[in-house]
């Protein structure tokens, strides 16, 4: 009361206060509007051209806007300014360029670039949709205002074709100036022709029986040994963290049990023609097809016989959910067709495109009233290329195996009969040619309605409480590690992490691991710090959260080679094999036979080897091995460390390589060569140029 006194006495200095924080937040807001505008949009900078954060929005807005990995979207975005940029330059420094003339042929001409070959893709033929491609250059070319999303969206496109076809000039410099020596196709060659044949033993790692201590050191060497494949350009961090899963409780079962014998009771009693619907609606599905007793679900199999049409059966338990099923109908169907059909396909989808299809549908059946040949008809008029040439012929095929107002039409027709049906990739005129029948058992029609049996909200509720409380009370790794393995929660390490990464292990790609890496990154996070967040996962079906997880950052690595405290994780097993396999490897001998026996394995032979081959049936993929069979005499033995155990090697025959056809050969190898060059252009010139990257900010 005091305080409040103090206030009413003094309300003018309120206020002046609240004046002066007032003003305070109008003015910084200011000051963060013009930095916005400025070096805080600025996403990244290659080669001297920053990246706007504003463009790059703009740009996954127009070209993404359906897709919903947000991840990769922004991931395979950023390449394309990426090589955008690159591009950019070495064209302007080579004096390349794409012309208004150029652009519009690869827009709208007969040299369409593969940007517009794969968004004007008709998913049903596999073939550019040009109707529709020609309606949007008319919209670009007349007065009429275009949509903005529609606007943005050709503009962006316009981008990646203007940079795919920049992109594809540079690699042909690059391709037209690779030559073949001599030498090179005499070696390849040689080497693509020569083969062997060889006996050999394998010891797997795990039958070596050694115990073996793998160090830091030893780990620190083996990353030396393949410090190509195990450095790290940018910084990185690993991160140790627990995966709790969460499980339904016997309370939660019996919830979704009663809810669906409630649900169950309504879909019986129900008018049959609402029973589709009904089913979707409640988490089920409905299908036309009718099915023999063995091809229902494992939990109705025997069950549909008992029942009238309009009953149910359930609830019982199937792949984690409840079920009831209500029989729509039974009845005796056959269970395999022949037919023959004509397709006259739709581009549009509009009204007036079925109706020009059905006209020229219904024209074709008038012929074969005047006595036309139904073979004849298909081979000149459908347009299903598949069948066309076989007088539209279909073969036999199973309820289910086509679109359902086909499968409809046949199975539910005579044989002889001729139907004409609409499907969504057009109208066909069908003629059944047979109908057959394995038994004449009844079929069954059959609509279903399901709970999953998932946590309720409380029990996630309750699980998440749980977790929270244990890292209130564990803030450091130690302790954090000895409490969540008394509770039977075990922990597994990261693989090294950039800051810009969003996918962690079996946990994924989700917003979850982002959020995981950019806690991991932030300033103040310390070593062995437990994350005070409990992150948490959700099952992508079912909508619940499936998983929490708990996050500690277990270790910090710059720039260069990775730590052996970083990596122990992932090559601890590796240089334990390593280790077993330098301890027999000295002492196997000559002597196959003696080796197999000593371990428990055959001796095994493989015939004509090619130097070239990357899997050898029975012995995988080991190009160590291989080398250095072809390194060793006929007769003679070796041993050799291999990706999957010890060897002990024979050559028993040998056939060295020719090479026949110079000119052929350099023709080949020249081509192989030059079909990489763009690719590898592009790849070489990323390295070449300096690279900020800002993303970690934005998202």
């Amino acid at each position: 009361m005091a305080l409040i006194g103090t206030i009413r006495k003094n309300f003018w200095f309120v206020l002046i206060v609240l004046g002066l924080a007032l003003a305070a937040f109008i003015l910084m807001d200011m000051q963060g509007n013009a930095n916005r505008g400025g070096a805080a949009m600025n996403m990244g900078e290659i080669a001297g051209q920053k990246i706007d954060y504003r463009e790059f929005s703009k740009a996954e807005t127009a070209l993404y806007s359906g897709n919903p990995d947000q991840f990769g979207r922004r991931k395979n975005l950023w390449d394309f300014f990426v090589e955008k940029a690159i591009v950019e330059e070495q064209a302007n420094d080579l004096g390349l360029g794409v012309t208004k003339a150029e652009l519009m042929d690869l827009q709208f001409g007969n040299r369409l670039s593969p940007i517009i070959t794969n968004n004007y893709r008709n998913p049903q033929t596999g073939q550019v949709d040009r109707t529709t491609l020609l309606q949007h250059k008319q919209m670009i070319e007349g007065n009429e205002e275009l949509p903005d999303q529609f606007e943005n969206f050709w503009a962006e496109q316009e981008k990646q074709i203007q940079k795919t076809e920049l992109q594809n000039k540079i690699g042909n410099l690059v391709s037209k100036a690779i030559y073949t020596p001599d030498f090179l196709v005499e070696e390849t060659g040689a080497a693509a022709n020569s083969s062997l044949s060889m006996s050999y033993v394998k010891i797997p790692f795990d039958a070596i029986d050694t115990d073996v201590k793998v160090t830091d050191a030893d780990i620190s060497a083996y990353i030396s040994d393949n410090a190509k494949k195990y450095t790290s350009k940018e910084e990185t961090r690993v991160l140790e963290y627990a995966v709790v899963d969460v499980y339904p409780t016997a309370a939660d079962s019996l919830k979704w049990r009663t809810e669906i014998s409630e649900l169950g009771n309504t879909f019986r009693t129900q008018a049959s023609e609402s029973d589709s619907l009904f089913a979707f609606n409640n988490g089920g599905f409905w299908s036309s097809i009718y099915f023999a007793n063995d091809d229902l679900p494992e939990g109705l199999k025997g069950r549909m016989d008992a029942l009238n049409p309009g009953e149910t059966y359930g609830p019982y338990v199937e792949q984690g959910a409840y079920f009831v099923a209500k029989l729509l109908d039974k009845k005796v169907m056959p269970d395999s067709a022949e037919a023959k059909h004509i397709l006259r396909r739709i581009t549009t989808g509009t009204p007036e495109d079925f109706a020009a299809a059905e006209a020229f549908i219904d024209s074709l059946q008038n012929e074969l009233n005047r006595g036309a040949k139904f073979d004849k008809l298909a081979e000149d008029n459908s347009q299903d290329p598949g069948s066309a040439i076989n007088g539209g012929d279909l073969g036999t095929f199973k309820q289910g195996s086509m679109l359902p107002a086909f499968n409809n039409a046949v199975f539910n027709g005579r044989a002889g009969g001729i139907y004409k049906v609409r499907t969504q990739v057009g109208v066909h005129l069908i003629k059944v040619e047979d109908l057959i029948y394995n038994n004449r058992d009844d079929k069954f029609q059959v609509a279903y309605i399901r709970t999953p049996i998932i946590p309720t909200e409380r029990t996630q509720n309750d699980i998440n409480d749980k977790i929270s409380d244990l890292i209130s009370q564990n803030r450091d790794m130690g302790s954090m590690r000895a409490a969540a393995e008394a509770m039977g929660y075990n922990f597994q390490s990261s693989a090294p992490l950039t800051v810009n990464d969003y996918s962690i292990g079996s946990l994924g790609s989700d917003q979850s691991s982002r959020d995981m890496v950019k806690w991991a990154f932030e300033s103040d996070t310390e070593l062995n710090e437990v994350s005070p967040t409990v992150y948490s996962y959700s099952d992508k079906v079912n909508y619940y959260d499936n998983k929490y997880v708990i996050v500690a950052l277990k270790s910090i690595q710059s720039a260069g080679l990775y730590s052996a405290e970083s990596m122990r994780s992932t090559l601890e097993t590796v240089v334990a094999n390593q280790k077993k396999a330098e301890s027999i490897v000295g002492s196997l001998g000559s002597d196959l036979a003696a080796a197999a026996e000593k371990y428990g394995v055959e001796v095994k032979t493989a015939d004509n080897i090619s130097m070239n081959a990357s899997f050898i049936p029975g012995l995988g993929a080991e190009n160590q091995v291989i080398a250095k069979a072809f390194a060793t005499d006929v007769n003679a033995t070796t041993s050799v460390i291999g990706s999957s155990g010890v060897f002990l090697v024979s050559p028993t025959n040998k056939v060295e390589g020719t090479v026949g056809n110079i000119p052929q050969m350099r023709q080949l190898k020249t081509t192989s060569s030059r079909s990489q060059a763009e690719l590898k252009t592009i790849e070489a010139l990323k390295k070449m140029v300096d690279i900020e990257d800002n993303r970690a900010t934005f998202f």
